[in-house]
């Protein structure tokens, strides 16, 4: 069995929530993250992109906003289950503690109405913390900014921010000329 203390969120795949049609077709844990990491939601499915089609949470994750979907792939299928509820013990996330009412309704939007501020704080000290990267672009996007990255003369990469900014400058110049 897996060591739950190793497992880095962080370091696993992760797509944002509206491109869940993205996942990948096996088997695994998915960990639907918050703008500040936090671990809201611990599932499992045999097939990742199956059960995102649906998902009986999205519009309560879409309403939370700037969510992500991580996952760990899971070969033996047979253990999804045991790992999800170990994961849902170690981690505790909050949203694994809710039922879904027989309307379709959860207090999640009490909770939402209780912490709309706190909610904004971390929001605000994530974009504060990574300003470049916090509307989480494509990962296509990403690919062309990391292709373009510049070295200085000691071999040391330019910051996001440097680097954000001359792709942009050259986007407008080449927008100029195409518009002339």
């Amino acid at each position: 069995m897996i060591d739950l203390s190793t497992i880095n969120l962080l370091s696993l795949p992760s797509l944002p929530l509206e491109q869940c049609r993205q996942l990948p077709d096996y088997s695994g844990i998915y960990f639907v993250l918050s703008v500040s990491d936090d671990i809201l939601y611990i599932g499992c499915s045999i097939n990742l992109q199956e059960r995102w089609i649906g998902h009986h949470r999205y519009q309560q994750f879409q309403e939370i906003g700037n969510v992500r979907i991580s996952w760990l792939q899971v070969i033996d299928a047979s253990q999804l289950n045991v790992l999800e509820q170990e994961l849902i013990s170690y981690f505790n996330p909050l949203l694994n503690k809710r039922r879904i009412l027989k309307d379709g309704k959860t207090s999640q939007h009490k909770w939402n109405d209780a912490n709309q501020e706190s909610i904004k704080k971390a929001q605000s000290a994530y974009n504060k913390k990574r300003p470049i990267w916090s509307f989480r672009p494509a990962p296509v996007i990403l690919k062309w900014l990391e292709q373009g990255r510049l070295k200085d003369k000691n071999g040391n990469l330019e910051s996001n921010g440097m680097l954000l900014n001359r792709q942009l400058k050259k986007l407008m110049e080449l927008e100029s000329k195409l518009s002339q």
